[in-house]
This record gives structure tokens, C-alpha cells and sequence, in this order.
């Protein structure tokens, strides 16, 4: 028998927020370390490069999956509560941390975006 897809998806989900935490945790190490001669700099780019790379491709997995759901009209008022934060900093952008944006609710038209 072999594993079903959802269970591998946990599987990667896992291993990508352990891989994640750990580039993350080495860069910002990094980051509070002299390096006068800038010899940090390049590996700490280009960690950053990959972190954004994977929070890209991640973005197409959540809005293939999102269109999924809505393509067969499986969403419910907790889907659109769970899935309004992440659409809204992942997909749509407002990820700045100065910034207040509109705590509406979210709705069926906010999802399909």
C-alpha cells in the first residue's frame, strides 16, 4: 500500500517549514555577525533568493488549489475564514508590516481573484 497524495502533501509541507526555519535561523545568525569584508553577504542573498523562489511557487500551489475548490463550489463560510490571511499577504500582496489594510470580510468574489 502506498501513501495517498494528501499524506505526502503533510509530508512536504513539514519538511519545507523545518527547511525554512532552518535557512531562516542560520541567516538572521548571519546577519548579527561582523563581516566587514562582506564574506556573509552573497550566501545570505542567496538563501533569501531561495526562500523567495518557494514562497513563489508555493503562491501557484495555494491559488491552483483555491481554484480547485472553487471550480467545484466546495468552498464554505470557514473555508473563506481560514483562507483569508494567507490569500491576503501570499496572493495578494500585503505583506507590509507598516501597513493597515481593510479587515472586511472576506468573500466568494476575494477568492476567486
Amino acid at each position: 500500500m502506498k501513501l495517498d497524495n494528501f499524506s505526502k502533501i503533510l509530508i512536504a509541507t513539514g519538511q519545507i517549514n523545518y527547511m525554512a526555519a532552518s535557512i531562516d535561523g542560520v541567516n538572521e545568525q548571519m546577519k548579527t555577525i561582523p563581516d566587514p569584508d562582506n564574506i556573509h553577504s552573497p550566501g545570505i542573498k542567496e538563501a533569501e533568493e531561495v526562500l523567495e523562489d518557494t514562497v513563489n511557487r508555493l503562491c501557484a500551489i495555494l491559488e491552483n488549489l483555491g481554484d480547485l475548490i472553487n471550480d467545484h463550489d466546495c468552498i464554505c463560510h470557514i473555508d473563506t475564514r481560514v483562507a483569508k490571511v494567507p490569500f491576503e499577504i501570499l496572493i495578494h500582496g500585503q505583506d507590509d508590516t507598516d501597513t493597515d489594510y481593510d479587515g472586511g470580510e472576506l468573500t466568494q468574489e476575494d477568492c476567486e481573484q
